[in-house]
């Protein structure tokens, strides 16, 4: 067999973790004059390519500017790539060689005209019986992403007993054919969770890298965690028949300080979840959250570095405040 000789791309991060943060882009295009500094981060994310229908059209929201800037901050730009969340289109987008080729000649065209560094991957609501499907689909663009100097990153869920929100990912190949698999450690207890929780605990980040690790022999270096910049605040409300009623919102790390400054709150760090909580009563509902802060981004980061992880990946900058960068910037190791 020949042997494999590494691209200039793939070499320039042999020896250096990825710091990634996704930049979510909705309606408008993120203001660059407003993105304070981000100390450590290497990689932009940004959220622009949406696979629309069964043809595999993809539609783009790339914006040259925001490229520019980041280049110009010294980061490199790994377009986000995904599938509408649409299991329907999915199928029909990844059944045959044509709507998957058309799919990789979009991205690579875009990946030209906004000079990006790399494509990541986000295929979730998926039919489990897509899944090969969508690992050709990896071994395809991976393919093609080497031949244009691209990096190729996939992002998976925990492992789960989930059909359409982890079954259909062979993260074992996956992560012999991508670059690198980011694992989405957060959501363990998601938006609509009938119990209120942490969205990402400690001991369930661990055991959910871990299962990965070990099950599915990615290597580790190819691994990087995403972590969680989000907290739930849960309201627990108790109705006349004493059924309690959960709800939650995520909001953002600076909505966390300045509500706990409001409030006079006095967290305390829970040993169970390895984060600092804080509960309150308010309008007859009990309000607890588990804070995502630079104590729990911390424990994440002794925990790449003791997994030997290929970096860490952060959803999303728009939830971060500068403490964030700080703690994270350790993260890695030396690969």
């Amino acid at each position: 067999m020949p042997k494999y000789t590494l691209t200039t791309a793939e070499k320039k991060w042999q020896n250096k973790p990825v710091n990634l943060v996704w930049e979510a882009v909705y309606n408008r295009q993120p203001d660059v004059g407003s993105i304070g500094k981000m100390p450590g981060v290497n990689v932009v994310s940004p959220t622009w390519f949406h696979i629309t229908d069964g043809q595999g059209t993809v539609k783009s929201k790339g914006n040259q500017a925001y490229v520019n800037w980041a280049h110009r901050s010294g980061m490199e730009v790994w377009g986000l790539m995904d599938n509408s969340f649409d299991p329907d289109v999915t199928k029909e987008a990844v059944a045959s060689y044509e709507t998957r080729t058309h799919i990789i000649e979009q991205m690579l065209e875009y990946a030209q005209t906004y000079q990006l560094d790399g494509i990541n991957i986000d295929f979730e609501n998926v039919y489990t019986d897509d899944g090969p499907n969508i690992t050709q689909f990896v071994r395809e663009i991976k393919a093609m992403a080497r031949i244009h100097g691209l990096m190729l990153s996939i992002d998976v869920t925990p492992k789960s007993n989930s059909e359409m929100w982890s079954a259909f990912l062979d993260r074992r190949a996956l992560g012999s054919f991508a670059d690198y698999v980011i694992v989405m450690a957060y959501d363990e207890h998601w938006a609509a969770s009938p119990k209120a929780g942490s969205v990402a605990s400690l001991p369930w980040t661990e055991a959910s890298m871990r299962r990965i690790l070990e099950e599915d022999e990615v290597p580790s270096n190819k691994l990087i965690m995403a972590v969680p910049l989000y907290t739930r605040i849960w309201a627990e409300e108790t109705n006349d028949q004493g059924e309690v009623k959960v709800s939650s919102k995520a909001v953002g790390m600076n909505a966390i300080v300045e509500l706990i400054q409001e409030k006079k709150l006095k967290p305390e760090l829970d040993q169970a979840s390895g984060q600092n909580y804080v509960e309150y009563k308010e309008d007859g509902a009990t309000k607890k959250i588990w804070i995502e802060d630079a104590v729990s981004l911390q424990a994440r980061v002794d925990l790449i570095a003791s997994l030997k992880l290929g970096g860490v990946a952060a959803w999303n900058r728009s939830f971060a405040n500068a403490s964030a960068w700080e703690v994270l910037k350790q993260a890695g190791y030396q690969k």
